[in-house]
């Protein structure tokens, strides 16, 4: 607890409990998310069709990743209006 105080101040007050799950223990889940190859083809601008989302980035499974790819299709829509 007091290493998560470091970071916010009130976290003693507000944590409850706690919870972690192996998702690659969950029958029939066999995971949080899928994994695939280099996607880096659907990074690129198609015409008028933009592709955004975590599996497209390195950080698979991860929101920073979604972020990370909005964040290049936003660039590449600018990218677009502006030609």
């Amino acid at each position: 607890m007091s290493a998560g105080e470091k970071v916010h101040p009130q976290y003693r007050q507000n944590f409850h409990s706690g919870i972690s799950v192996a998702w690659g223990k969950v029958p029939f889940t066999l995971g949080g998310w899928s994994t695939s190859t280099s996607s880096a083809v659907l990074q690129i601008p198609e015409g008028t069709f933009l592709f955004a989302g975590e599996d497209l980035t390195y950080l698979q499974g991860w929101q920073e990743a979604a972020i990370i790819s909005s964040v290049n299709a936003l660039n590449n829509l600018t990218d677009l209006i502006g030609s």
